[in-house]
């Protein structure tokens, strides 16, 4: 939602990278705790940040092309 405030296109899509890196890193720390919490609540967070992190890839590169066609 912040990224909508940014002014310019390019800085939309550096929030967008930054969030994308808190999205792989969430999942990853699911990855490596799936022993220690239930597997299917691991099961589904990754599933869910999987498609977290397919949207922002596309808002990124969305982003990055509408800056330079500007």
């Amino acid at each position: 939602m912040e990224g909508y405030s940014r002014r310019s296109k390019k800085e939309k899509a550096r929030f967008y990278e930054i969030s994308l890196g808190s999205a792989r890193e969430a999942r990853d720390w699911y990855f490596k705790s799936r022993h220690a919490i239930s597997y299917d609540l691991a099961y589904t967070r990754i599933k869910m940040l999987t498609s977290i992190i397919k949207l922002l890839q596309s808002m990124i590169t969305d982003q990055r092309w509408k800056s330079k066609s500007s």
